[in-house]
């Protein structure tokens, strides 16, 4: 029962502070911390939880080789936080050991190329550019996907297409949350175009 009480402590105080940004008006700076909160709550004590981990990835960039290119806009935009498979699972620590200098990420900060990202949030405040966010969400999610194109292909274990998983996000505007997942269609379907849908 103290653990229930405890959480429900937790989810009161993000409350409150959810309803402060929104009512005050506050930036994305605040909501950011708001959406740390959740994501740590809903984690039940990352130090417990061995899979997954909340990462800051708010002042990372992009890898340049996986950003578009186009002479009258800049793509350079990233994610606020990410959740990151652990370097204890045994798939980053085989990886890790066959190969330490190979990214397993689309960023290109030192620790977080380490660990392969699996679910992007982008967050803006009460009333903020959806489409921003969504477009923010959307360059990360193609370039994570690229990356691990790159990486199934080194691995030579069978067809891209056969092995892909899609890249799944959060966009977080003031109090909506909103699940997307991205995918690059197979080349018999299109172009090999990279589709993000909201769910």
């Amino acid at each position: 029962m103290e653990q229930l009480d405890a959480l429900w402590t937790k989810v009161d105080r993000i409350y409150l502070s959810a309803r402060d940004c929104a009512d005050d008006h506050r930036d994305e700076s605040a909501w950011v911390r708001v959406v740390d909160d959740v994501l740590r709550v809903a984690m039940d004590d990352e130090d417990s939880n061995p899979l997954l981990r909340v990462h800051s990835i708010q002042t990372q960039a992009i890898d340049p080789v996986f950003v578009p290119k186009h002479p009258s806009q800049s793509f350079a935009k990233k994610a606020d936080f990410a959740l990151t498979l652990g370097k204890q699972q045994d798939a980053v620590k085989r990886a890790l050991r066959a190969d330490p200098d190979r990214p397993l990420s689309q960023m290109t900060d030192a620790a977080t190329s380490t660990v392969p990202l699996v679910c992007g949030v982008e967050v803006k405040e009460q009333g903020g550019g959806y489409n921003e966010a969504i477009m923010q969400l959307a360059v990360w999610s193609a370039a994570g996907l690229a990356r691990l194109e790159g990486l199934w292909k080194d691995a030579g274990v069978g067809t891209v297409e056969e092995g892909m998983m899609p890249f799944v996000g959060l966009t977080v505007v003031g109090h909506e949350w909103r699940l997307r997942i991205a995918w690059k269609e197979r080349a018999e379907d299109g172009d090999g175009d990279v589709v993000s849908l909201a769910l």
